[in-house]
């Protein structure tokens, strides 16, 4: 079971769980997509892994995976990483200069290993 898994396991229940698995397994995209290098099958991995994050209660390493991915693989993964961070700064769930920093730190430094591009 994925790290994902688990932890949707331990927040929701068995059942949940299951279903989450089932149907993630079922969807037909993820063994089409697999052998391509497109941008949203590279940036598949970093948005489970910031859902996983964020379920888990860490919200800092949630939103600078999210920004850092945005910034070298999908731009349009801040449509994900912006309204997460307002949604969390609002219910106070994180500071706001906490998640700024968070931003910062997945943006430019993701940016200082990237290579530049002739």
């Amino acid at each position: 079971m994925s790290q994902l898994g688990l932890v949707v396991k331990k927040r929701f229940g068995n059942l949940t769980s299951s279903f989450f698995i089932l149907i993630s397994v079922l969807q037909f995209h993820i063994p089409f997509y697999a052998g391509r290098t497109l941008p949203n099958f590279l940036a598949l991995p970093f948005v489970n892994l910031s859902i996983t994050y964020t379920l888990s209660g860490d919200y800092w390493h949630a939103i600078a995976i999210l920004t850092a991915a945005a910034t070298v693989i999908r731009l349009e993964l801040a449509l994900m990483a912006v309204p997460l961070a307002i949604n969390l700064v609002v219910l106070k769930r994180i500071p706001f200069l906490s998640a700024l920093g968070a931003g910062m730190a997945g943006g430019f430094g993701s940016l200082g290993t990237s290579p530049p591009q002739a």
